[in-house]
């Protein structure tokens, strides 16, 4: 199935960063060269959320079993550095150079090195652990 719908462009004066759609769950990442617009990169997947800090992207992946992950990825090459699965719920999402804040409609929170992806704190409707 071919794309039927670009959700987000991300401009960085270097590539056009373009989430592309092809289904509900299922579409493509794509990095564009922004001089000729061939494609440098691409990510199989619906992008739910991209985020361009420093030189690296946050994206809010689904796959075909309609799982969530949040990625970082190397905005120059596509490489993925790092992933964490997330629930569907996801309300509300911050990253900073230190730790990515993942909060939830159901009240857990997580915290998330930016570096590692490494679970720092993870906070479940009212109960705490680290």
């Amino acid at each position: 199935a071919g794309i039927f719908s670009i959700g987000t462009v991300i401009d960085d004066n270097e590539c056009f960063f373009l989430s592309c759609e092809s289904s509900d769950f299922t579409g493509e990442f794509l990095a564009l060269n922004r001089t000729d617009g061939t494609t440098l990169w691409s990510i199989p997947g619906k992008s739910f959320m991209n985020v361009l800090h420093q030189e690296c992207l946050y994206l809010i992946f689904s796959d075909d079993k309609k799982l969530y992950y949040l990625i970082k990825v190397e905005k120059s090459t596509g490489h993925k550095l790092w992933h964490h699965q997330v629930s569907d719920d996801l309300e509300v999402y911050s990253i900073n150079s230190r730790e990515v804040t993942l909060s939830y409609l159901s009240g857990k929170k997580e915290i998330i090195l930016s570096d590692t992806g490494i679970l720092l704190h993870q906070q479940n409707a009212g109960v705490s652990s680290s």
